[in-house]
């Protein structure tokens, strides 16, 4: 037992320090280290051009920093990448110490970065989560009844609150959401003219996807540019392209392969 009292004490002795500290106790995470870091994920020294580096929510996370970069030759968009803090504590602590021992390290894969969203892609990624909750809602009493609900106004009536708990009747834009099944019932659209007036596609179309499905009446289709129109788990298409969450570090991209297939390593990063 008495062999075991400096492991005991090292590790009280650390989490005091890491529970008080803030970002702006951590040494900066400078661009050229980062650059550096990101040179040596990828597997070569490829340009990196550091864009910025920011702390991750200071208060509950101060060891973490997000650094957003480009490469300049690569004609990809900006993507992010994390960094967190390798802690290294000594063999022993005497006291405490000025700064945390350890040094910034990558921490993520790198993905995309977003721009902001305007007001009008806030409103359609408002309105492609509501439909599939809607959705969600509609298959599950497909699933209990073997059929889907039936047309009409009393849609929200079927599905709260078994199945939802508040039906978004309205879509961001103020319009009703429209919910059109079949003779069969056995598929169903649910649609949205976005920011449009009227929809683009004809009255044939909606109710040709409510009797047969959206695979078999999507070709040759052209929805406005904001609308949304949704069947049997499947959008007609999106606005835009929905991020994909836990991609390779530089997705289709090899900057630095070789034609004998192999990279150059990158220097261990500097302080």
């Amino acid at each position: 037992m008495r062999s075991a009292l400096p492991f005991l004490v090292l590790v009280l002795g650390a989490e005091g320090p890491l529970a008080a500290q803030t970002a702006d106790d951590f040494p900066p995470l400078t661009r050229d280290f980062a650059a550096a870091a990101i040179q040596k994920a990828i597997g070569c020294p490829v340009d990196v051009l550091v864009l910025s580096v920011e702390a991750d929510e200071p208060d509950e996370k101060p060891a973490s920093r997000t650094v957003v970069f480009r490469l300049p030759e690569s004609g990809t968009a900006d993507l992010g990448v994390g960094f967190d803090w390798e802690w290294q504590l000594p063999n022993a602590v005497e006291g405490e110490w000025s700064e945390p021992p350890g040094r910034w390290k990558v921490a993520s894969a790198a993905s995309p970065v977003r721009p902001l969203d305007s007001d009008e892609t806030r409103k359609v990624r408002r309105a492609v989560a509501e439909m599939r909750t809607i959705a969600t809602a509609v298959e599950a009493f497909g699933v209990d009844y073997e059929v889907y609900p039936p047309a009409g106004t009393g849609l929200w009536k079927r599905l709260v609150p078994t199945y939802l708990r508040r039906f978004p009747a309205r879509d961001p834009w103020g319009n009703a959401y429209r919910y059109e099944t079949g003779p069969a019932r056995d598929h169903y659209v649910l649609a949205s003219t976005g920011g449009e007036e009227f929809s683009r596609l004809p009255e044939s179309y909606f109710r040709e996807v409510a009797a047969t499905g959206l695979e078999s009446s999507a070709t040759g289709r052209l929805a406005g540019p904001s609308e949304l129109v949704y069947s049997d788990g499947t959008f007609l298409r999106l606005p835009f392209p929905e991020s994909v969450e836990g991609m390779a570090f530089l997705p289709g991209l090899h900057p630095c392969a070789s034609p004998g297939g192999g990279a150059p390593e990158a220097a261990e990063p500097g302080g």
